[in-house]
């Protein structure tokens, strides 16, 4: 990218759709094309727009220095980094047990250097926690103590800095919490040509969240969630294309319930107008 995959890491670089069958021909009629299938003959089209402008930051932290650490946390995200970059076509930026100076600096870079066709990406995972009072989530870096906050990264600080980037679209994908958004209630299907480009030239600043929420801040040594593993498996079934809500149910539905909040699909910034969506290309 543009001078960003020159910038030091901590560590080295390292959706869903399932066959239809086609509903039998009323007689005089032509078939109906399967979501599935449309998607997959319009793949070329959408690929063509968004390659090469799709940037993933993942951020995976087991590490920690005061705290207990987050196990797998790291490794889940560099399998997914890779993965992204192999069959989505994701220029991938992996930093591996960052600290709170580190995150903010590099996102401050994103914002200088993207612009208003790429695609943003967001990944994280390690100790998150959501403030009982005032329902403000924190992401801890390495450097999070329990008691003191200085270095604790709240959504609101990073939703801040996404707002600074001069993109379109931007998806956070936060394997804990995120606060400050709004739900989204349902999908809108990817079922028609029309529906794909209209998704892509609408703004969407979006964050889907595992629901993995932590009542005691790093007290205990914790395992990462079935998150980024779900995101992956779902993403490698995925034939063609598939929207970031899509993406988002495949997830749910694998992680299944579980932790003190539930997985949520969320806009950052509500829009007065009907939002587009992140959409996820197969590398053509």
């Amino acid at each position: 990218m543009r001078g960003i995959l020159s910038v030091p890491l901590l560590a080295i670089l390292l959706l869903a759709t399932a066959c239809t069958s086609a509903p039998k021909e009323a007689p005089g009629t032509a078939a109906p094309v399967a979501a599935s299938e449309q998607l997959a003959a319009m793949a070329p089209d959408l690929w063509n727009k968004i390659f090469p402008h799709q940037f993933v930051l993942v951020i995976g932290n087991s590490e920690y220095r005061s705290l207990a650490p987050v196990e797998g946390a790291k490794e889940d995200a560099q399998t997914l980094a890779l993965f992204l970059r192999r069959e989505y076509g994701f220029t991938i930026n992996v930093i591996a047990n960052a600290d709170a100076s580190r995150i903010e600096s590099v996102l401050e870079l994103y914002a200088r250097q993207l612009r208003i066709e790429d695609y943003f990406l967001l990944y994280y995972a390690g100790h998150s926690f959501i403030d009982p009072n005032t329902n403000e989530c924190y992401w801890l870096p390495v450097d999070a103590g329990a008691t003191d906050r200085t270095k604790w990264i709240s959504s609101r600080r990073i939703s801040e800095l996404l707002r600074r980037m001069d993109v379109y679209h931007v998806l956070v994908l936060a394997d804990g919490c995120y606060s400050g958004t709004r739900r989204r209630a349902a999908a809108t299907p990817l079922d028609r040509r029309d529906a794909v480009w209209t998704m892509l030239d609408r703004p969407s600043h979006t964050v889907m969240t595992s629901g993995k929420i932590e009542s005691d801040v790093g007290a205990t040594a914790t395992k990462a969630s079935r998150f980024a593993a779900a995101i992956e498996a779902a993403l490698a079934r995925t034939h063609g294309a598939i929207e970031g809500y899509g993406l988002f149910e495949s997830v749910r539905d694998d992680i299944g319930p579980g932790g003190v909040w539930p997985a949520e699909y969320g806009d950052i910034e509500p829009s007065s107008r009907r939002p587009g969506d992140f959409v996820f290309v197969r590398r053509q």
